[in-house]
């Protein structure tokens, strides 16, 4: 299986990609509400192809659970270097 922070920085690109494509038709507060959902979908479809293709001996619902899990890790971490970004920045 791919390791667990190729998955998150597999997430990271994909979600933002999809950020710019959503914020051509969606105003940005929108986009913020739908972000983290956005961002624990992406890492737990992720997840499951990552298992379905390099160790299918795992069940569906594990490899889902540990893509959430991902996920938050992901938008916590994402989160945490926003703020740190923005409080450097002023």
């Amino acid at each position: 299986m791919l390791e667990i922070g190729l998955i998150m920085a597999l997430t990271s690109a994909v979600v933002e990609v999809v950020k710019r494509l959503l914020k051509k038709w969606l105003s940005d507060e929108n986009v913020a509400v739908v972000l983290p959902f956005l961002v624990i979908g992406v890492a737990a479809l992720l997840n499951l192809g990552n298992a379905a293709v390099f160790d299918p001996s795992i069940p569906w619902r594990d490899a889902v659970k540990a893509g959430i899990i991902e996920g938050a890790s992901v938008a916590g971490i994402y989160s945490l270097v926003k703020n740190i970004a923005e409080k450097f920045a002023a």
